[in-house]
């Protein structure tokens, strides 16, 4: 069964890369167990709550058909791998780097030619608990979301939060304790302010925020120079003409892009 599509979408190439994002509602998951390997089929009929098990299968399925396009790799002979942190890394030598997050009902993966790269999203409406927050957050950071008007303290919590999270993810390690990393948490001002190395290495970082239909907010990490980002909406015309996953039809997306 040939899973590798016959389209060629543009390489993320050094200092680009390209976020994706979508809804499972979109994607028809009746058929996506077909991209997944066995210990990946295996691993979704291990989630009790069906919500959890669909929310997996279409997110792995996705980035492996996405991967796929950017490699020229069959995705059924992707073999992913995971860094001690639980990141997700192809196996074999590879310049593409990569993430994915997921929040109810909405899909990200992100994609960089070389740069770390992290991406979070999270509901603007979830309530972010003083715990969650003391677990990322520095005290410095906390005190900044304490002096905000109240009616505005969640929404920059989550701004703090998806920031934190990418951020984390493009590490791939637990070995740096995350509150050493002090990011802003205003909407319209995305930066880290601190590292635990130089001023030098806080510059090596970009972030960014985005606002997602549905409600949601989402952010981007990526450790180097970053000169342009596409943020591209994946819908239902992308898998709609798939027959058993022998054709994969061209990506059909909205497109946003941010050039630093």
């Amino acid at each position: 069964m040939n899973t590798q599509g016959n389209f060629t979408p543009d390489f993320p190439l050094p200092g680009n890369a390209i976020v994706h994002y979508g809804y499972i509602s979109d994607f028809p998951t009746d058929r996506l167990f077909g991209v997944l390997d066995t210990s990946e089929n295996e691993r979704a009929d291990k989630f009790r709550l069906a919500a959890d098990r669909l929310q997996y299968i279409t997110c792995r399925a996705i980035l492996k058909l996405l991967l796929s396009q950017y490699t020229g790799i069959d995705a059924a002979d992707i073999r992913l791998r995971y860094a001690p942190g639980g990141k997700p890394m192809m196996q074999g030598m590879n310049p593409i780097q990569f993430n994915v997050s997921h929040c109810r009902d909405i899909l990200m993966w992100g994609f960089s030619c070389g740069n770390n790269i992290g991406v979070d999203v999270e509901n603007l409406e979830r309530q972010v608990s003083a715990g969650a927050l003391a677990s990322v957050c520095s005290e410095t950071e906390l005190a900044r979301i304490q002096h905000v008007p109240s009616h505005l303290q969640n929404a920059c919590a989550i701004n703090l939060w998806t920031r934190k999270e990418a951020l984390l993810k493009a590490l791939g390690s637990l070995s740096t304790p995350i509150q050493r990393f002090e990011v802003s948490i205003e909407n319209e001002k995305e930066e880290v302010l601190t590292s635990p190395g130089s001023e030098r290495e806080r510059d090596q970082w970009y972030l960014h925020s985005l606002d997602l239909p549905g409600n949601y907010r989402g952010a981007i990490a990526i450790r180097g120079k970053v000169s342009h980002v596409n943020i591209n909406r994946l819908d239902c015309n992308w898998t709609s003409h798939w027959h058993e996953y022998d054709v994969c039809q061209p990506l059909s997306y909205s497109s946003l892009q941010f050039t630093s």
